[in-house]
C-alpha cells in the first residue's frame, strides 16, 4: 500500500528503533530479574536460572522429608481392623444412611430376640 519515500523511511526508522529500544528492553529486564533473585548472570553474560534450580531441589527434598515422614508413621500406627458394618463402596450416600438404618433395626431386632431365648 503505502509506497511513497516517506512511509519508507518512516519504516526503515522504526525498525532501527525497535532494534535499539530492544536491546535497553533486555538489560532491564534481566537487571530486574537479578534484583528479584530470579536469575544469575555469569561473567561470561549467561544466564543461570536460580529459582529453577532452587525449585528442584526444594521438591526434592520434600519428597524425601514425606517418605521419610509416611515411612515413620507407618511403622507406629496400628492398622483399625474392625469395623461395625462393611458396605460396597460403590452405594451413594444416601443409600449408605439407608443401608446402615437398615443394619441397626435388624441388630436391634436379633439382640431381642436374643434376649427373649435366653429367659426361656
Amino acid at each position: 500500500m503505502a509506497k511513497s519515500i516517506r512511509s519508507k523511511w518512516r519504516r526503515k526508522m522504526r525498525a532501527i528503533k525497535r532494534i535499539r529500544y530492544g536491546v535497553k528492553e533486555l538489560d532491564r529486564l534481566k537487571t530486574m530479574l537479578v534484583n528479584a533473585g530470579e536469575i544469575e548472570v555469569k561473567e561470561d553474560g549467561e544466564i543461570e536460572h536460580v529459582c529453577l534450580v532452587k525449585a528442584k531441589n526444594e521438591e526434592a527434598e520434600k519428597m524425601q522429608l514425606e517418605k521419610e515422614e509416611k515411612s515413620k508413621i507407618d511403622k507406629t500406627l496400628v492398622p483399625k481392623t474392625t469395623k461395625k458394618v462393611q458396605h460396597p463402596t460403590w452405594l451413594r450416600k444416601k443409600e449408605y444412611k439407608k443401608y446402615i438404618r437398615s443394619y441397626r433395626k435388624q441388630q436391634s431386632i436379633n439382640s431381642k430376640r436374643l434376649k427373649k431365648s435366653a429367659k426361656k
